[in-house]
C-alpha cells in the first residue's frame, strides 16, 4: 500500500498516474485493464446508526446520507456493519508506534 502526499489534487493525480503504470522490472506489476467492469449492483457497508460519529461537524450527517444515496442511485445496497472491530484496528494503528515511526522517518524531509 503506497500513500500519496501532495499539496494539491492535481499533483496527487499526476503522482497516481506515475505509480499506476506497468513496470516490466517489477514482477508484481500488472497492466491496468482498459475499462473497469460495469457493476449493475453491489453492496456497501456503513456503520450501524448507533455507531455513526461526526465529531461535531454539523454538515457531515447530511453529506454522509448524500454519499449513501449516490451509491444507492448507482445500484448499491447499503448494509449496516458492526464498526467496533474497525475502531479497535484503528486504535492499534494510530495509538501505537507506527505513526510516530513514519513521522520520525520523514520529519527532516
Amino acid at each position: 500500500c503506497c500513500s500519496i502526499f501532495s499539496l494539491t489534487a492535481d499533483e496527487a493525480v499526476m503522482l497516481l498516474k506515475v505509480m499506476e503504470g506497468e513496470d516490466a522490472a517489477d514482477e508484481f506489476s500488472r497492466p491496468i485493464p482498459p475499462q473497469p467492469p460495469q457493476l449493475t449492483s453491489f453492496r456497501f457497508g456503513v456503520p450501524r446508526a448507533d455507531q455513526l460519529a461526526f465529531f461535531g461537524n454539523v454538515d457531515a450527517p447530511g453529506l454522509f446520507e448524500q454519499g449513501c444515496a449516490a451509491l444507492e442511485a448507482c445500484g448499491g445496497r447499503r448494509e449496516e456493519v458492526d464498526f467496533n472491530p474497525f475502531r479497535k484496528a484503528a486504535a492499534l494503528l494510530y495509538e501505537g508506534p507506527w505513526v510516530a515511526e513514519r513521522l520520525a522517518a520523514i520529519e527532516d524531509i
